[in-house]
């Protein structure tokens, strides 16, 4: 499973990409894959469903967050 989803680096740097820091537990072994979808103020940025966000488009006082699902290979 999951332990810990991060968005990295934190704080944010101007004009740089951010990414998913996932930390699983370690238990079951399984192959796993990720389903990412990236929010700016709560709504879904159409296409971002990359491990990776692009900032550019970010303005000062917007928040950031992602979801990331996990399905068993």
């Amino acid at each position: 499973g999951i332990r810990n989803v991060a968005i990295v680096p934190n704080p944010m740097v101007r004009a740089t990409p951010l990414a998913v820091s996932i930390e699983k537990d370690g238990v079951d072994g399984e192959p796993s894959s990720y389903r990412y979808q990236w929010f700016v103020n709560k709504i879904a940025v159409q296409g971002a469903t990359a491990s990776s966000f692009d900032t550019s488009t970010l303005h000062r006082g917007d928040r950031v967050h992602v979801v990331v699902t996990r399905s068993d290979l």
